[in-house]
């Protein structure tokens, strides 16, 4: 990858291994020090080595890279490495006991790009999703636009009605009055007539017996 073996060791332990990226990041950053290239000191027949570095806590990749560092840099002082755990032994991954340098890299180039590829699904999955969720709050908004609209459209039909009721009962309430007044008015007039009847036939009788006298 560029690095020597040493300088990712470094990485891997000063960035917490927290990911081959950000080791990759630290040694970009870190590259020009002085200390580059001095050794940390290392135990390796703990699953928890100097530095606080938990190979329980490494994913796959960040394992099989600190796992060979160690074995290399234990090999030259004559000590075997005693691994980190029952991470190493799974039958379902693959062993690198018998891989050359350049098959290990490629292998885990192998496994970075899968990580990579799992990783864009997921983004895709979640961008899709959020698209999903985009549309039915798209849909749910027109809907409830939709629905404003409808109850709008019933208030003013509703107001309309209203109106022309109230109208009408103003009309029946003038038609009422007018009905009433005529009525009076005719009464008035059937009472007069009869008050002048009543007064000529009193005249008459008046007139009838002055003349008998």
């Amino acid at each position: 990858m560029g690095f020597t073996q040493l300088r990712a060791e470094k990485a891997l332990i000063l960035t917490g291994n927290k990911s081959v990226d950000a080791a990759l990041n630290w040694l970009m950053e870190h590259g020009e020090d002085k200390d580059i290239d001095e050794p940390l000191q290392v135990v390796g027949s703990s699953s928890k080595p100097a530095g606080g570095v938990n190979l329980d806590d490494m994913d796959e990749e960040e394992r099989i890279i600190y796992e060979e560092l160690q074995k290399k840099k234990l090999a030259e002082k004559g000590v075997a490495y005693g691994g980190g755990g029952g991470a190493s032994s799974s039958s379902s991954k693959p062993s690198t006991a018998n891989m050359s340098h350049e098959e290990k890299m490629a292998w885990l180039e192998q496994r970075r790009a899968e990580v990579r590829a799992r990783r864009e699904a997921e983004e895709l999955a979640k961008t899709k999703e959020k698209e999903k969720n985009r549309q039915r709050s798209v849909k749910a908004s027109q809907a409830l636009d939709e629905l404003k609209e409808e109850m709008e459209r019933k208030r003013a039909v509703e107001a309309i009605a209203a109106r022309k009721r109230e109208e009408e009962a103003k009309r029946k309430a003038r038609a009422d009055i007018r009905r009433k007044l005529e009525q009076d008015k005719q009464e008035r007039r059937a009472k007069m007539e009869q008050e002048r009847a009543m007064l000529a036939a009193k005249k008459a009788a008046e007139e009838a017996a002055k003349a008998k006298k």
